[in-house]
């Protein structure tokens, strides 16, 4: 009877087979990071005003005289 190390091993060993890794030459590496790294990089825009803007004062359902401040 198989126990449950076996089947991991033959689950692994499957699965290896019928995928085998995709291995790249140095030079097509260097130049997949090159291109990579040299892509726009992100520019956010600006966020002056927006903590104020989305500040929630009141819940709701709040009694009145409740003071939430998030």
């Amino acid at each position: 009877k198989a126990n449950q190390a076996d089947r991991l091993d033959k689950l692994i060993l499957s699965r290896s087979s019928q995928i085998p890794p995709k291995t790249f030459t140095w030079e097509v590496e260097d130049t997949l990071n090159t291109q990579s790294s040299s892509a726009a990089a992100y520019v956010a825009a600006p966020q002056e005003g927006l903590r104020q803007a989305d500040k929630i004062v009141t819940l709701p359902g709040q009694p009145y005289g409740v003071n939430f401040d998030q």
